[in-house]
Parts: structure tokens; C-alpha cells; sequence
């Protein structure tokens, strides 16, 4: 897929794309003095990581190709493993028709399913990209690692702030539930033992501050009792991990008298 190209485009590109574009039209330019396709700007995801429940996630990379005399295709796979040549896993992105140069900005996208991955393929991941050359065919520009991303686990995160209302000097309990998209069994489940912190925000403030961490039970719940002390808000935070995503819960509001 062919993306216009905007006025937001970087100086830079715009400049290589001019100079390229003179090189070419001058008299007796030749083919062996042209260097061999290559990319820049590549972003997978707008550089945002990915995060997949128990549905579809549409991922979409963008790339600036530079291929002074035009390629015969370009490819690209995401993949993840200790060597790109035996990927673990890897997935081919939609052909890139209209992505032939000289100078191209270019973009494609892809649909994964929770079922064609499993909870071990969570992580890191990267993006390969392949032009190929047609002054030499049989030496195409391969970039294994032209971006790298990650695809995380999606968790759900409930909070619940009681009694409302409360006694000034009395005890809050706030509870919540964290659960974790299980890709293998096709579920949300709990996960014990993950740190999830205690927040609270008064009515007039803007930030929230921790009160203290508590690590999710056997079931994935999590329990605090606090003093109450003044109205505000209470809310649950899961940072995250290598392979799960982060989430937050809303503030739920106590009010003191």
C-alpha cells in the first residue's frame, strides 16, 4: 500500500528523495554507481507495543524505502526466536504492491488471532524487511531486525472501594481482581503472585499517590484496608511484565464524613 506522502513528511527524506531523483536524470548515470535498496523510518504500531486479548489485533508497520533503481518486491514478517533464519514463529505481513522506489513511503498490515499464538510467544519481536535488487538478484537487502516491538498479554483489572460512605477514622476495604488473557486455554484468568498497587487521589488533586503494594492471591484478587481519612478516589495499578500488558483501573470514590 502506497501512503501519499504529507507535509509532515521529515526534511530529510524529502531531501535524499530530491537529491536520488537528480542523480537518476543526470546524463550517464549508471546502475553499478547506485548503492542497493535500503529503509529508514521504519515504526511497527506507531512504536507502540501491541496488545492482544482473546480477539483480533491489527498491526501495521511504515517504512521509507530507498531503492534508486527500483525493486522487484519488498517483504515484511514479524518474528521472534533466537535467530532469524530459524524464527520460532513468524508471520508475513500484505504484499506490498505499490512499494518499488526510488523513493517510497510504504506501509502494510497484518491481523493476528490469539489462536495462531501461544502464552510462550508473548514478548519481544521483531520486524525483518526484504527488497529485492535488480542489479543483483541474487544479493536482495535483507534487514532482519529493522524494528523491533513487543506483543503483550491484555489484563482486565476491577476495583471495589467499601463501605460508602464512611466514617472518618474507620476502615476502607478496597478489593480487585486481576486477570490475565490466557491464549493457550482461550480465557481470562487470575495470576497469583503479581504486585498491584494502592492509589488514592483527593477530589483536589491531580495525581495519584501509592499506598502500598499488594501481590494478587491463588485466584488473582488482591485485598487492602486502609484508615479513611478524607473523600477521594481509590484505584488499583498493574505495571505490567515482559509479556503482560499494563492496565488501571478508574478511581472509585469514597466519600468520609
Amino acid at each position: 500500500m502506497r501512503i501519499r506522502t504529507s507535509a509532515s513528511a521529515s526534511a530529510s527524506t524529502a531531501l535524499v528523495a530530491a537529491l536520488l531523483l537528480t542523480v537518476l536524470a543526470a546524463p550517464g548515470a549508471r546502475a553499478d554507481h547506485f548503492p542497493p535498496p535500503s529503509f529508514a523510518d521504519v515504526a511497527v504500531n506507531k512504536e507502540r507495543d501491541v496488545v492482544l486479548g482473546l480477539g483480533r489485533a491489527g498491526i501495521r508497520t511504515t517504512f521509507t524505502l530507498y531503492a534508486p533503481l527500483g525493486t522487484s518486491g519488498v517483504d515484511a514478517r514479524m518474528w521472534r526466536g533466537s535467530s532469524y533464519a530459524r524464527p520460532d514463529l513468524s508471520f508475513g505481513f500484505a504484499e506490498l504492491l505499490n512499494c518499488r522506489g526510488p523513493v517510497e513511503e510504504c506501509a502494510t498490515s497484518l491481523t493476528l488471532h490469539f489462536k495462531q499464538v501461544r502464552n510462550k510467544h508473548a514478548g519481544a519481536w521483531n520486524l525483518s524487511l526484504t527488497a529485492g535488487n535488480y542489479d543483483h538478484p541474487e544479493q536482495p537487502t535483507v534487514v532482519p531486525q529493522a524494528a523491533r516491538f513487543g506483543l503483550f498479554r491484555n489484563a482486565t483489572l476491577t476495583v471495589n472501594a467499601t463501605p460508602e460512605p464512611v466514617r472518618k477514622g474507620n476502615t476502607i476495604t478496597v478489593k480487585g481482581g486481576l486477570r490475565i488473557a490466557d491464549w493457550d486455554r482461550g480465557r481470562y484468568a487470575g495470576s497469583p503472585g503479581k504486585e498491584v498497587r494502592l492509589e488514592f487521589r483527593a477530589p483536589n488533586a491531580d495525581q495519584y499517590q501509592l499506598v502500598k503494594r499488594v501481590p494478587t492471591d491463588r485466584y488473582g484478587n488482591v485485598t487492602a484496608r486502609v484508615k479513611a481519612g478524607a473523600d477521594g478516589y481509590w484505584r488499583w495499578r498493574y505495571l505490567g511484565s515482559t509479556t503482560t500488558a499494563s492496565v488501571t483501573t478508574y478511581g472509585d470514590f469514597v466519600d468520609v464524613r
